[in-house]
């Protein structure tokens, strides 16, 4: 009898735990433990939008990308939809201003931990353009990628290096376009060439070449130093500076920047010290423009025409 009633219960237990299964249990060898993923509840689709023929979702993602196996990469592209659950807003903002890519989590939910989440890593915007807005990337996004699919060392993610990109997103800033009112009063006093082109301006000559050329004419560009991307010992071994320019001085527009690239001082001389390149610093720039795989920069012979720094008056 007591026999009878544990076999009951053990059976009991047994339709319990196959009716609230969460977990998946991936192909493999019989005779080697096997993965799982998680398998989480899956929102609905935003109203009105249109997937790509076979897009699938991140659980399929990720067991696509178990069956890679470690170092696996998929040959082709897919095209994978979810929300966005995790972001780094630092890392993203950083990510943004020097390649105009982004990384974060996907899962087929806003609250999916990242241990169950597809990760996008290095992703591009719109039609593989750079993302200019930090805002654009934020958590509950529904996002739909087109992306090859990566198992690296067991972290289940995208390609990388901007390979991938998004094809739809419901953040309407992401593809935000600059706006060229924003721009602020050059200093009193600065000594600015007729001609000389805004931050805005250098951008659209760059945009219209190919990855990797620059222009034959040289151009002056003006700004605003918001960021500078050069150490001391880079300083006194090369004599050159790289920092970042904006058309404001408030931060607003630092999304939208051209990059001064190992430029020469004033002259084209050697620059002595990081005092004299600093952030809030006006500066004007005299070099051709270049279109870096993407990134808005200067090109050859590039060097400082003027700077409101007193450390080179």
């Amino acid at each position: 009898m007591k026999l009878h009633k544990m076999m009951l219960v053990c059976a009991a237990i047994g339709l319990l735990a196959t009716s609230c299964e969460e977990k998946a249990v991936m192909p493999g060898d019989n005779d080697k433990n096997q993965e799982s993923i998680y398998v989480a509840p899956e929102l609905p689709d935003p109203e009105g939008v249109v997937l790509p023929e076979g897009t699938i979702n991140v659980t399929e993602a990720i067991r696509q990308c178990q069956e890679l196996g470690s170092g696996g990469v998929s040959q082709d592209f897919v095209y994978v939809k979810g929300w966005i659950c995790n972001a780094s807003a630092s890392q993203n903002k950083e990510a943004i201003e020097k390649y105009g890519n982004v990384y974060f989590y996907m899962g087929v939910n806003k609250e999916t931990e990242t241990k169950n989440a597809l990760y996008a890593y290095q992703i591009m915007g719109i039609d593989g353009k750079k993302v200019t807005n930090p805002d654009g990337i934020k958590v509950g996004d529904f996002v739909i990628i087109r992306c090859k699919l990566n198992n690296y060392n067991g972290i289940m993610e995208t390609t990388g290096k901007g390979e991938c990109n998004i094809v739809y997103s419901t953040n309407p800033l992401l593809d935000e376009k600059p706006d060229p009112s924003k721009i602020t009063p050059d200093p009193e006093g600065a000594n600015v060439p007729a001609g000389c082109l805004n931050v805005y301006e250098a951008r659209d000559i760059c945009a219209g070449l190919a990855s990797g050329s620059q222009t034959n004419e040289t151009y002056y560009v003006k700004g605003w130093i918001h960021k500078v991307a050069t150490s001391a010992s880079d300083v006194e071994s090369y004599g050159n500076a790289t920092f970042y320019i904006a058309a404001t001085n408030d931060g607003t527009t630092n999304s939208f920047d051209f990059e001064a690239y190992r430029i020469k001082s004033i002259n084209g001389t050697r620059f002595s010290s990081l005092d004299q390149f600093q952030a809030g610093d006006f500066v004007v720039i005299e070099s051709k423009l270049k279109n870096y795989n993407g990134t808005y920069e200067t090109g050859d012979g590039a060097k400082l025409y003027w700077s409101s720094n007193p450390n080179l008056q």
